[in-house]
């Protein structure tokens, strides 16, 4: 069962994060400790709240729009991530795109997958969701998200993993 393997899949992704910042140096005990950043908690409300006003229409554009920008952005993404802070330092995230493209594959396929997700959209303004409608819930959901890391920007920028990385002599 393919599509309940991959939802299952879903729930592991913390271990892709993990693996990266124990490469930083940041033990597991620590980890335990860490709380939410306060701009995760609004951007998961965000987000609720969007799925309830918007209904299906907010999911469906939001997973078309994150398969787009996941094949346009990550390997850029990543390969920045590795000149700033080492290929030893991006096991972790190169292993979750890794694994995401996988998942796709073993579904669908990369070019049925695409179908698939426009299949959705499709689907919705066959029942009458209106492409505004469909249009505000994307435009809802990426300015929570720009929100989003603007914050984790901020955060990052009083305790940058770069300052671990550089005394670690790179």
């Amino acid at each position: 069962m393919p599509m309940v393997d991959g939802l299952a899949e879903e729930f592991r992704h913390d271990s892709f994060a993990k693996l990266d910042l124990h490469s930083f140096g940041i033990s597991r005990a620590s980890l335990c400790e860490l709380q939410p950043l306060p701009a995760t908690k609004t951007l998961i409300t965000k987000l609720y709240h969007d799925s309830k006003l918007f209904g299906a229409a907010a999911n469906v554009v939001w997973n078309w729009y994150q398969q787009w920008y996941s094949d346009e952005f990550d390997p850029r993404i990543l390969k920045q991530a590795s000149v700033l802070w080492g290929e030893e330092h991006i096991h972790g995230a190169q292993a979750h795109v890794d694994r995401h493209i996988e998942l796709i594959n073993s579904v669908a396929g990369p070019e049925s997958y695409k179908v698939t997700l426009f299949t959705q959209v499709q689907y919705l303004l066959d029942m009458g969701c209106s492409l505004a409608h469909m249009e505000e819930a994307l435009r809802n959901r990426i300015g929570a998200t720009r929100d989003y890391y603007q914050a984790i920007g901020k955060a990052a920028a009083r305790e940058p993993l770069c300052q671990v990385n550089n005394a670690q002599g790179h």
